[in-house]
């Protein structure tokens, strides 16, 4: 393998997975700290790091991340509510029946052509 291969394979592995990566680790908690010094501490960087000291990078990091992450008590009801009422339009309004593609097992799913009709009565 020659010089100029490596070189390519480097520069293909740092463009397609590393620098992507480093940006999918790094810039979810760098804008949610951007705001929470916004907000939270008026923006002002010195009120934020002296919680930071007092508290422990990773515990603050935590703090801003939880109610964001795992959502209210209100949300995940409204999200439940809302998962239930699809359900239920799913079974109960009428639709054409359809039949899907046959699987390599020999099985044809069978749906109910109702999905418009459910979006609608959604809105």
């Amino acid at each position: 393998m020659d010089t100029r291969s490596k070189k390519n394979k480097v520069r293909h592995l740092f463009h397609h997975t590393l620098a992507p990566l480093f940006l999918l680790i790094c810039c979810p908690p760098t804008a949610l700290l951007v705001w929470e010094i916004n907000v939270k501490h008026q923006g002002s960087v010195a009120s934020f790091a002296e919680q930071v000291l007092a508290v422990g990078f990773f515990a603050e990091l935590v703090s801003v991340w939880e109610p964001i992450v795992w959502g209210t008590a209100a949300g995940w009801k409204i999200i439940g509510t809302f998962a239930a009422v699809q359900l239920l339009l799913m079974r109960l309004v009428p639709g054409q029946r359809f039949c899907g593609p046959t699987t390599s097992k020999g099985y044809v799913p069978v749906y109910r052509a109702n999905g418009v009709a459910c979006f609608l009565i959604s809105l």
